[in-house]
């Protein structure tokens, strides 16, 4: 850019042209992709609890039909029907992924916004249903998920501003741009405010409610592995994992030693 001071019109020009394909994008995610995850939540609540049944009875049909044998053995049969954890790495990025094209684009695309409701409100459906019903839990946040993500989204608010702004500033009116700007500061001292109410609240545990709770014995097997337990109790082929049933190692090489 020769120009740096041209930004912002840079910036406003170019929301409008890329609208379409974000459009798309969100539409394709609220009434194709959300749709993929609801194998179990209409027809086959009971027959198919999960993704799992589908690739299970596809291979004993392919392996009837056309007679090639394949292990069906229990741990293998284990392994297909084993619910699967959630990706929170991936799912919830995906939603404030929708969420952000959806409040930077509800200006200069107003039909952004019903299809980007209407992604939040099949993803409400089909993801408490998943959790519910589906997936299972490997580990507890203990509350600080809900702090990382509301950070985000102020950040996403944050971002809205400053797109809306530079379209202001792209139709010549100046006066609308600033004030919109004058928003930002109001956003940060609203995140800061609750990040010094809350954030502490998930740090530790409240005393009156370490007070109120009961004594409690945990089992020393719990800190040890389960490999490592008499006849290896509690063990899985997925033990361990933070993610399970997606195909991920337990342990991750460094990128030095495999350049090495």
């Amino acid at each position: 850019m020769e120009s740096p001071e041209a930004w912002p019109q840079v910036l406003g020009r170019s929301f409008p042209n890329s609208s379409n394909f974000f459009l798309n994008y969100v539409i394709m995610r609220a009434f194709l992709m959300n749709m993929f995850r609801w194998d179990g939540v209409l027809v086959f609540v009971l027959i198919m609890p999960h993704g799992g049944m589908w690739r299970w009875i596809g291979q004993m049909l392919f392996t009837g039909c056309t007679g090639v044998g394949h292990a069906a053995t229990e741990r293998y049969r284990a392994f297909i029907t084993y619910p699967a954890s959630i990706r929170y790495g991936r799912e919830p990025g995906l939603v404030l992924l929708i969420l952000l094209i959806g409040v930077a684009f509800s200006v200069v695309a107003p039909l952004m916004t019903p299809f980007a409701l209407a992604y939040m409100a099949t993803s409400w459906v089909v993801w408490r249903y998943q959790i519910i019903y589906v997936c299972v839990r490997c580990y507890e946040s203990g509350g600080r998920m809900w702090t990382l993500y509301f950070k985000i989204i102020n950040w996403c608010l944050a971002l809205f501003v400053v797109f809306t702004a530079c379209n202001f500033l792209l139709k010549k009116a100046n006066i609308q741009g600033v004030l919109a700007l004058c928003l930002l500061p109001a956003i940060f001292f609203f995140a800061h405010r609750c990040s010094l109410r809350f954030d502490a609240a998930v740090e530790s545990m409240p005393l009156w409610l370490a007070h109120a709770a009961p004594r409690m014995e945990v089992d020393p097997q719990v800190y040890v592995a389960p490999a490592l337990r008499p006849g290896a109790r509690g063990w899985f082929f997925e033990s361990g994992k933070a993610w399970v049933r997606w195909g991920v190692p337990m342990f991750g090489e460094r990128p030095e030693r495999r350049e090495k």
